[in-house]
């Protein structure tokens, strides 16, 4: 099981009521990942100092904006650990701005934990807002808030296999949240076309995490003769993602008796082991 798409929620702001909540409905099971897309016009002052879903922080990743003409921000936050299943509440600290904003909670399922491989983003005035994002070579999904100075959600089309998420308009601009429609492994564009105006754009890209396991205690004999044995005091695994079935030790401590002396020593850079 890799990374995909599970559910999404929009939400609107239009008050100054500070934290602003909406429910989000996950799955029951699996969901490993929740990005929280925020977007306002009016002003690109930084507004929301926190976010968090049923209680678990989200981290910001992304922030851009466009200070000139017709100012605005998107930005992204995002949890790909103890995330909470089915439905929890969503909430962001914009505090006590009469700016107008979207929000978008999209969660993700997997295996295991998520973690942002990429990001990136677009400031001011640009045409065509898109990104590639760098996957190397791991199994992800791509996801995009857009602050564009066009008249309407529809002054922008997206690229080929993204999907429009929600939109909102705000007025005299607009807010697009997309998401790549099929997750991959290359390298891949989110963005659309859309005449050249004021914009703030900001992506991300999310895969499973490298996992890692911590070996308490192991022992191993050391050919020498009269027959010796070693113990690794501390050792750190990576496990690579399913279906690979084997674990690197990338960093391990041993100590090996001497029996002349009775002390110990010993060195480990490296150690293939099966799982």
């Amino acid at each position: 099981m890799a990374v995909a798409f599970d559910a999404a929620t929009e939400h609107v702001r239009i008050d100054t009521t500070s934290p602003q909540t909406f429910s989000h409905t996950g799955a029951a099971s699996g969901v490993k990942g929740v990005a929280v897309c925020i977007v306002h016009g009016t002003s690109s002052t930084d507004h929301v100092s926190a976010c968090s879903y049923g209680g678990v922080a989200l981290t910001r990743i992304q922030r851009n904006v466009d200070t000139a003409n017709e100012p605005g921000a998107s930005e992204i936050w995002f949890l790909g650990t103890g995330v909470l299943q089915g439905a929890q509440t969503v909430s962001y600290t914009p505090g006590a701005t009469t700016d107008d904003i979207h929000a978008t909670a999209i969660t993700l399922t997997g295996a295991i934990d998520l973690e942002v491989v990429d990001q990136d983003g677009i400031s001011e005035n640009a045409p065509n807002p898109s990104v590639t994002l760098q996957y190397g070579g791991k199994t992800c999904i791509s996801v995009a808030a857009l602050y564009g100075g066009g008249a309407a959600p529809t002054s922008f089309t997206e690229n080929a296999n993204c999907t429009r998420v929600h939109d909102h308009d705000l007025g005299a601009f607009y807010s697009v949240v997309t998401r790549q429609t099929t997750p991959g492994t290359a390298d891949f564009a989110i963005g659309g076309t859309a005449s050249a105006d004021d914009v703030a754009y900001s992506a991300i890209a999310v895969s499973e995490a490298n996992r890692r396991a911590q070996v308490s205690w192991a022992e191993f004999e050391v050919p020498d003769l009269p027959p010796r044995r070693a113990q690794i005091s501390w050792a750190e695994l990576e496990v690579p993602d399913l279906p690979a079935r084997r674990a690197q030790v990338s960093w391990a401590e041993f100590e090996v008796p001497d029996l002349s002396t009775g002390e110990t020593s010993g060195s480990l850079s490296c150690l293939g082991v099966g799982r």
